[in-house]
């Protein structure tokens, strides 16, 4: 398996681990007035854009724009877990050419369809939902602890980061 493919199941096992400890009640009523979203629009928009990555790479065009926004996911965190290891079962069947190249589509706001189409490679494609995953995760990790609770201390923190702490523990030790 590529690290790159086993680096995404990794992060998507943080997303199945959180969803087992955390609270319905945390899932369903924590929101940010700021933000005005919780934990599961997060979840929701992070698995949209896996699935967009799973419906198109094979035929070389993923339209992350054309996500299914599926509400039972923002809702119902039973399902989200269901859609989180249905993924992770995707990726370890996935036996790719991380070369491959890609024609990949996100609005960046000019609405011109013709624009909105970038070149990418699989590789690539699949760098950006490991640090998008993250990111989210980093706003979920803020909105759990504004209301008391701990996630995982990696949960949220790139790798890099990660890999930074540890090399600054070891050399104050």
């Amino acid at each position: 398996m590529e690290t790159v493919v086993a680096d995404n199941i990794r992060c998507l096992k943080q997303g199945v681990n959180l969803l087992e400890i955390v609270t319905d009640d945390l899932y369903h009523n924590l929101s940010s007035a700021r933000s005005g979203t919780g934990i599961g629009p997060h979840i929701r928009h992070t698995l949209d854009h896996y699935l967009s990555f799973l419906s198109g790479y094979k035929n070389g065009r993923i339209d992350y724009d054309a996500r299914e926004r599926d509400p039972r996911i923002e809702n119902d965190p039973l399902h989200a877990k269901r859609q989180f290891e249905r993924v992770i079962s995707a990726f370890n069947d996935l036996a790719v050419d991380l070369n491959q190249p890609l024609w990949v589509k996100t609005d960046s706001g000019s609405h011109v369809e013709e624009t909105n189409w970038s070149q990418s490679t699989l590789k690539r494609e699949l760098q950006f939902l490991v640090s998008h995953t993250i990111h989210h995760y980093a706003i979920i990790a803020i909105l759990l602890r504004a209301r008391g609770f701990e996630p995982d201390e990696e949960f949220g923190v790139a790798p890099s980061t990660i890999e930074y702490r540890r090399s600054r523990l070891a050399c104050a030790q």
